[in-house]
């Protein structure tokens, strides 16, 4: 997900991002010095201009907004944009102010959801891991709660602060049913730039699956999660994380799902 051009007469590439501890999905290249583009830094999510020459980026106002894809007409800007209270819906922005234009599940306004927040832990060699957490829908201090980890695949992908609940995403499904659903970009998760995406490399289900366990040890010594009652599942690589919990580490995991 990093940023490049090349030169369509010499072939000379230029990297645009060098050290960016983010990923570039997209873009848009409306004028010759500036490109707009959508990025991720972590789970946070934005539309940003970026300035070729100073390499410099200028967010777009966003909020705690996850966007899907942007495009860019004169001076609207329209963009699909989930969050933790609505899947991806279509806003516009018009001056510094988005406008939500359509409405696709009515009945949500409706349901008390989950609280849903960014949070991130100290793994036990130092190195901060950040995910989404999904609190039990009636959570109260002082009780321990199971907890589930929805692995995603790749393992070069992650998390945004997003809509969390979908065909391999059982967020608001679990946490209703009174579970925490941590959500995890471990190491080797894109977002976090070139470096922190190749922690896999040379140690599969080595370094990057202990931070699931470490996640464990995490959310039992805040009070909140029983360790005994952990399950771990996902999709593609989080399906062989599935697996890997469910042999080499079945001690730590009451539970797991492996898919595709």
């Amino acid at each position: 997900g990093m940023l490049y051009t090349v030169d369509v007469d010499t072939g000379a590439v230029t990297e645009l991002t060098p050290g960016f501890e983010g990923m570039v999905h997209s873009l848009e290249w409306p004028e010759a010095a500036r490109m707009r583009l959508h990025i991720s830094r972590g789970v946070a999510d934005a539309v940003t201009d970026f300035d070729i020459e100073a390499r410099t980026f200028d967010d777009l106002p966003a909020g705690d907004f996850a966007f899907t894809s942007f495009r860019t007409a004169g001076t609207t800007v329209a963009a699909t944009v989930s969050g933790p209270a609505h899947p991806a819906e279509v806003y516009t922005l018009e001056g510094d102010t988005w406008e939500r234009r359509t409405v696709s599940n009515p009945d949500l306004e409706a349901v008390r959801l989950s609280r849903q927040a960014v949070h991130t832990f100290e793994a036990s060699d130092g190195v901060d891991v950040e995910g989404v957490l999904l609190y039990p829908l009636d959570f109260r201090e002082g009780v321990r709660y199971p907890m589930v980890i929805v692995v995603h695949g790749g393992p070069e992908s992650h998390y945004n602060n997003a809509w969390m609940t979908g065909y391999s995403t059982w967020g608001q499904l679990l946490s209703r049913r009174g579970y925490f659903v941590w959500y995890p970009n471990y190491r080797s998760s894109t977002g976090r730039g070139v470096e922190f995406a190749k922690n896999d490399h040379g140690d599969l289900m080595g370094r990057e699956f202990d931070d699931h366990l470490d996640a464990i040890r995490h959310f039992a010594d805040r009070g909140w999660v029983d360790a005994d009652r952990v399950g771990l599942g996902g999709g593609s690589y989080g399906g062989y994380s599935g697996a890997w919990a469910a042999t080499r580490h079945t001690d730590h995991f009451a539970a797991a799902v492996a898919f595709v």
